[in-house]
């Protein structure tokens, strides 16, 4: 994942942040290297508030603990992805590298993280960039330096190390060593005393030295692979956190379209609630006026059989009186 390429989370978070977040993991080593833990998961988690809040106080973006979890952990992997290849490149163009080398801040969060450095080669002790060769068989016409000149045909170059070559003149030489496969070291112990002194002991301090830097680079290809191991749990690890995050963000946008539906119901129900009322009242206001409207013919009727009443007595009385 090239980083001119690929933009990463992690961009926005400020060096304030990344700063106070390698200080942190100075302070609390758990943090930065799981290794280290001896603390519970809740420790760890309640770790991990403390930093959240630390980091969000600063000048920056705010985040929740799992956003951060996710970008520190992107921008962790990226920093050593950068030192292995700045690493690489420096070995590869004899001790240069075109590429832009590491600030010391960047150096400083590795040493952190207990992650490799770029310029660290603990055990190997590059300082030259000369390759050195073995010869694989002489005969006995020819010198030491004859017989060095040949080794091209037979091994490649490797770099040489610092390394102290704990060789002698009467060290014991085992078949099983050679490191020409066609040819074996019996050639060689007979054409060596045709040599003097002095050469057959270059001869075989070449020859062990070569040894040494072929298990030390099989050392290193070891130590490299354990990386890479490592590297893929640390990818793992923050592609799980992506992972987690998504999931969470689901979870709660599922939770917040409930709410909603919720609320949507709910005033579904008010406004149904509010409609049966009105036509309750309107009800009622129509059952009451047909009701004074019967009470006023009632009234009617009886006021006009009261005046009937009244006419027929008066009728009555003026016959009488008659």
């Amino acid at each position: 994942m090239d980083s001119s390429l690929t933009k990463s989370k992690y961009d926005r978070a400020t060096h304030e942040q990344l700063e106070q977040y390698v200080a942190f993991c100075q302070a609390h080593p758990e943090i930065g290297n799981r290794k280290y833990s001896t603390k519970s998961p809740q420790e760890i988690q309640q770790l991990w508030k403390q930093l959240a809040e630390e980091l969000n106080s600063c000048r920056g973006p705010t985040r929740s603990v799992a956003k951060w979890k996710e970008t520190l952990g992107v921008w962790k992997s990226q920093l050593r992805i950068r030192g292995k290849r700045l690493k690489m490149s420096q070995g590869l163009t004899s001790g240069g590298s075109t590429s832009k080398p590491m600030s010391d801040f960047e150096k400083k969060a590795l040493s952190t993280f207990d992650l490799p450095a770029v310029n660290e080669a603990k055990g190997f002790g590059l300082m030259s960039h000369e390759p050195l060769t073995v010869d694989c068989s002489t005969t006995p016409t020819e010198t030491a330096s004859s017989s060095c000149s040949r080794l091209s045909s037979c091994t490649s170059p490797l770099p040489s190390f610092n390394q102290e070559q704990p060789a002698s003149a009467e060290a014991p030489i085992k078949p099983a060593l050679s490191t020409c496969p066609s040819e074996s070291l019996e050639n060689l112990d007979a054409a060596t005393p045709q040599l003097s002194r002095g050469d057959r002991k270059k001869l075989l301090d070449t020859l062990i030295a070569n040894i040494v830097k072929r298990n030390a680079v099989e050392e290193q290809k070891q130590r490299i692979e354990s990386e890479r191991q490592l590297e893929h749990r640390e990818m793992m690890q923050v592609i799980q956190g992506l992972t987690n995050t998504v999931a969470e963000g689901e979870r709660q946008r599922t939770e917040s379209e409930r709410h909603r539906e919720h609320r949507e119901i709910m005033q579904a129900i008010k406004g149904l609630t509010n409609t049966i009322a009105e036509e309750q009242k309107k009800r009622i206001a129509s059952e009451r006026r047909q009701e004074h409207r019967e009470i006023m013919q009632a009234i009617q009727g009886l006021t006009n059989t009261v005046a009937e009443f009244l006419n027929v007595l008066k009728q009555r009385l003026h016959n009488g009186s008659e």
